[in-house]
Order: C-alpha cells, then sequence, then structure tokens
C-alpha cells in the first residue's frame, strides 16, 4: 500500500510502498493537523481544509477498508499479582516502590498517568485501608478520590506496602512515585508515566498470557478483568 511522506526540508511529500496504518493511527494524525490548521493556519489559509466533507467521506471509505479491533493489554490480574509482587526482592527503594506501584496499581484499577501524578500529601493512611486524592484524572477536570481497602496478605497489602516505602523514601510531600539515581537512592522528581509502563512490563516479564505480555495498561486491564470473572 502506499504512504505519503513529508520532507521537512524541503517541504515536498512523496509516495511509499509500506504497511497500512492502522485506523486509529490514521485518525490520531487527523487530529494533530485538525488542531495545526484550526489554531495556527487560520490567519493564513482562511477555512480549514481537513474540515471539508469530502476529507470526512474519505476516512469513512478508510474505516470500511481497515477493519481492525482495538488492541487490548492483557490484565495483569490476581492470578498472576501476588506471584510478581513476592518475586520482587529486596527492601532498597527500588524493590519497595515498584512492590507498592504494582499493588496500588492493581488494587484502585490506576491508569500509568494516575500513578504518575500522586501526590504524598493527597494519600490518607486509614486503619482499613487507604484514601487517594487527585486534583485530575482522565476526563475528570476536578478533584475526586479513591478508597482503597486494606488486603489480607501483608505482602501484597497496599496500605502495609505503602507504609515501608514510605519509610525508605524519608519525605512525606511531594510525588509518591520517584525516579531513582544510579545508586538506587529516590530523587526528588516524579517517575513519567512511559516510566512506570516500562516498570509494570520489566516486574511482569516471566509471566505470558494468550494476549501477550503485560503493559502499562495491564493493572487497571486485570482489576476489571478480576471483578467480571471472578
Amino acid at each position: 500500500m502506499n504512504r505519503l511522506r513529508y520532507e521537512s526540508q524541503t517541504g515536498q511529500s512523496s509516495l511509499f510502498a509500506g504497511p497500512a496504518l492502522s485506523v486509529r493511527s490514521i485518525r490520531r494524525r487527523y487530529s494533530s493537523i485538525l488542531w495545526f490548521l484550526d489554531v495556527v493556519g487560520k490567519d493564513r489559509i482562511g477555512a480549514n481544509p481537513a474540515r471539508d466533507p469530502l476529507v470526512n467521506q474519505q476516512l469513512a471509505g478508510i474505516t470500511r477498508l481497515l477493519p481492525s479491533k482495538p488492541k487490548r493489554a492483557p490484565g495483569l490480574t490476581n492470578q498472576y499479582l501476588p506471584e510478581i509482587i513476592k518475586g520482587i526482592e529486596g527492601y532498597d527503594f527500588i524493590p519497595r516502590r515498584d512492590r507498592l506501584l504494582l499493588s496500588l496499581g492493581f488494587a484502585g484499577a490506576l491508569r500509568i498517568s494516575d500513578l504518575a501524578a500522586l501526590q504524598i500529601e493527597d494519600v490518607q493512611i486509614l486503619a482499613q485501608g487507604l484514601v487517594l486524592g487527585f486534583e485530575q484524572r482522565k476526563r475528570k477536570s476536578h478533584f475526586s478520590q479513591i478508597s482503597i481497602i486494606a488486603g489480607q496478605h501483608p505482602a501484597c497489602c497496599p496500605r502495609a506496602l505503602l507504609q515501608s516505602y514510605l519509610s525508605a523514601l524519608g519525605s512525606f510531600t511531594g510525588p509518591l512515585f520517584r525516579r531513582a539515581n544510579r545508586n538506587g537512592d529516590p530523587l526528588p522528581k516524579a517517575l513519567h508515566p512511559q516510566s512506570i509502563a516500562r516498570i509494570i512490563e520489566r516486574r511482569g516479564a516471566g509471566f505470558l498470557t494468550r494476549k501477550g505480555r503485560f503493559t502499562g495498561h495491564s493493572l487497571r486491564r486485570g482489576f476489571i478483568d478480576s471483578l467480571w470473572f471472578g
């Protein structure tokens, strides 16, 4: 299938043979073009050509020609999670952080962006569990909270792992999940969402499900699958 490649240095485009993009990738690029022409091009070209009905007709035709199922991350369910958490050895900062990240991400059905945004001062430790506060979450622009019940087994309980982690972190304000330096000591900067995704992928690398390897979305998917399938 022919695709169009734009050369920024020459300002010219050329056709080349390559695999077809997914419908999702095409729509994502189309959204970027829409935004660019709406914001940057309105004073230069007037009406946005990407909003022409002909473009929408072409997109509809592409969708019919390239039917595809949405990719779903394999769920990191309670079938695998306890074994993965218990397999993280050591009590330095990084092992404690990664155990908490997996446990908390699963128990709260959290996205990697949620885990990266968590602040220590917005986490309440209660007798029966935790309350997590978020200034913003996906599709929510207001402050919201999530309650998490303490687990029965300390090795996997998010409340117990949080207390262990905070004792190693030695700080009670700022980002909860932090980067580490070469010596494995905590830094003040928060982990990037993609770094959190890589941690989940690396810690679950020894487990291969029918749907493939675990990804950054597997904790949230695993919580939902565990509820659905028991």
